[in-house]
């Protein structure tokens, strides 16, 4: 492991620390616990640690060696162990320095520049300058590209917020995927001024039937990001909303374990696959307790006795409370 003192992160640009300890505390409201999050919930690498069979296409097996495979559910145990050295950058040599004109070059983020000393500092100054602009990108490089971490930070344009709740949303789809999205938007107070949770789609007139469509149409692209971001993942980038086009399931573990490992991670509604049946038990009881929490229900229903057997009608979308 490298020194966590000298390690550069993308994600945590702006911060600083002295410690192991304060790297921990910073990450852990970095968009690295999110990257661990969702890396949680990619099929791909929890069946392959389940079932031992190695992954056999080339980006999804180049990110699970980096993560030492299905991240553990602690983020402490698993950044410690793995996730400060996978996001880390490489030291390389950020300085600008006199070349010998023999001295082979072969850095390519560096660029060489003859500077004729007959010139005065201005007039060197000013050709500088117009040829820096042609070659840097200024402030607006490409973190991808520019990265050299083995899992590299796609760009700086996300909002911790909006990804936390797509976790959510696509939690709540995954352990409940026959639950319609204008009920999961609902339950996580995705927009609270669409209040339709007492209203009768059978007998409301055409304004707030409106409501119910806008928070479907509102939830369906929380869970339209969260899967982009799922699927673009599994090559490495994160947070990218791009539309990847899926990995063929055939080539992640090979023809021979195919049909076993889509058996075993089918997420629709009809099936009770391993892979369901993992999440449920250990991801029901924490998605409970955020809907609780979103929607202050322990406040409200505490002395109420049929509270608890009725919650769960509630999280399926089959009762009002």
């Amino acid at each position: 492991m490298k020194s966590h003192k000298s390690n550069l992160y993308m994600g945590l640009k702006g911060s600083s620390w002295t410690t192991k300890n304060q790297l921990f505390d910073i990450s852990q409201n970095s968009i690295y616990y999110w990257w661990w999050h969702f890396l949680r919930l990619t099929p791909e690498f929890w069946y392959a640690k389940r079932s031992g069979h190695e992954i056999v296409e080339a980006n999804l097996r180049k990110v699970d060696l980096a993560i030492g495979g299905h991240p553990s559910p602690s983020f402490k145990a698993w950044w410690t162990q793995y996730g400060v050295d996978a996001f880390a950058e490489s030291p390389r040599d950020d300085q600008v320095r006199l070349v010998n004109p023999s001295q082979a070059v072969s850095n390519p983020d560096t660029v060489l520049v003859e500077v004729p000393l007959s010139l005065n500092k201005r007039e060197i100054a000013s050709q500088f300058n117009l040829i820096i602009n042609k070659v840097h990108r200024g402030r607006k490089y490409d973190v991808e590209e520019y990265s050299n971490a083995q899992l590299k930070l796609y760009n700086h344009k996300y909002n911790l917020l909006s990804i936390e709740r797509q976790y959510w949303v696509l939690l709540y789809k995954l352990i409940y995927p026959q639950v319609p999205l204008w009920v999961i938007g609902d339950r996580l107070r995705l927009a609270p001024h669409l209040d339709v949770r007492h209203l009768d789609r059978r007998t409301v007139e055409r304004r707030q039937e409106m409501m119910f469509l806008q928070l479907q149409s509102h939830t369906w692209r929380y869970h339209a990001h969260a899967e982009n971001l799922r699927s673009n993942l599994k090559r490495g980038s994160f947070p990218n909303y791009s539309k990847a086009s899926p990995i063929q399931t055939s080539l992640s573990f090979g023809t021979e374990h195919d049909a076993e490992f889509k058996a075993s991670t089918d997420e629709s509604h009809k099936s009770e696959s391993a892979w369901q049946l993992w999440l449920k038990r250990h991801y029901q009881s924490i998605l409970h307790g955020k809907i609780k929490e979103l929607n202050r229900f322990e406040n409200v229903y505490k002395q109420n006795s049929h509270y608890h057997r009725n919650f769960l009608k509630f999280v399926q979308g089959n009762l009002e409370m």
